[in-house]
């Protein structure tokens, strides 16, 4: 008996060092894996990719979001343009290195080494602020909404690629909805819990009052961007002049900003058409819907009986949208 118990121990032990083993062996693959340089996918358009950031405030507007009264609208805005690079043209960071700095310090000590991505080891394939390519007059404009706490840099392979093909394409990072913000004079805006309710705000009364506050905030941030646009386009001293097609300008969005693309094009009459990547519906565009091209890019949700899936899928806003439902 004693020696079948033996035999069990050193069994067990030898199950459980095998399993801490393996254990060890994926942590330090995975650790390798983010600290590995990784390239982005190479944009397969004509065109190189220029990438250009800007600071905007909207003096017409008080921020709602803001803890301090009285405070006017920021947002921080990225452009991503074809472009004629030369030599003396510097690539971008994917992530700023200030801000990905700070975006570290927050994560703490062992999200940062042993969970997050290195920014640094992440390439990206537009360059700093180059001359705009000349060769077309004027380019259609594409609006990017990122998904709520997501910075508009974590979808530069979409920006990139369809800059490639000859569109300008606009993003930007909200207040108080992005994970963290840094405006270029070094300022730092954490998340709220009304600029960023979460995810399951999306099953609750009270936080579809809050999203559906926010996705109007959203919008008017994205009408405001536009205005800015055409304002560019009339400034000769922009190197964006003449080259805005503001006749032909499209949104998309993902998750919270495909609801976001949604109620701007309800909002705005500048919007031609817009594309929802697996985002809920919210704000008033639910009920009146919209008469313009409009593309809901989901998982199948019609099995599922939640709120998030139901406004995804919502006959009233699909009855009245000029959709596809994928």
């Amino acid at each position: 008996m004693l020696k079948f118990i033996k035999r069990l121990f050193k069994i067990f032990l030898f199950g459980m060092l095998t399993l801490l083993a393996i254990i060890l062996i994926a942590l330090f693959s995975f650790w390798i894996e983010l600290k590995t340089n990784q390239k982005l996918p190479t944009p397969t358009g004509k065109y190189q990719v220029g990438r250009m950031s800007l600071h905007l405030i909207d003096s017409s507007r008080t921020d709602s979001l803001s803890p301090q009264p009285f405070s006017k609208r920021e947002l921080l805005v990225w452009i991503w343009y074809p472009a004629i690079a030369t030599q003396t043209d510097i690539a971008v960071e994917y992530i700023p290195s200030e801000w990905s700095k700070a975006l570290n310090e927050q994560r703490g000590f062992v999200l940062k080494n042993f969970f997050a991505r290195d920014a640094s080891k992440i390439h990206a394939h537009s360059f700093q602020s180059p001359k705009i390519f000349n060769e077309q007059v004027k380019y259609p404009v594409l609006l990017l909404k990122s998904g709520i706490g997501t910075m508009a840099t974590d979808y530069s392979a979409f920006a990139e690629e369809l800059a490639s093909h000859g569109y300008i394409v606009v993003g930007n990072d909200a207040p108080y909805s992005t994970w963290l913000l840094r405006f270029p004079d070094g300022r730092l805006i954490n998340r709220t819990a009304q600029g960023n309710p979460g995810e399951t705000a999306t099953f609750s009364d009270g936080g579809n009052s809050i999203l559906n506050k926010l996705v109007h905030i959203w919008s008017d941030d994205t009408h405001f961007i536009l205005d800015q646009l055409v304002q560019m386009n009339t400034d000769s001293s922009s190197m964006f002049c003449n080259r805005i097609d503001t006749s032909a300008v499209g949104i998309f969005g993902h998750s919270f900003g495909g609801a976001t693309a949604a109620q701007f094009c309800f909002d705005d009459k500048r919007c031609k058409a817009g594309v929802d990547l697996d985002g809920a519906s919210f704000g008033d565009v639910i009920q009146n819907g919209l008469k313009k091209p409009f593309m809901f890019l989901l998982a199948d949700h019609r099995e599922e009986t939640d709120t998030v899936s139901t406004n995804c899928t919502s006959p009233t806003l699909k009855d009245k949208t000029k959709s596809v439902i994928l």
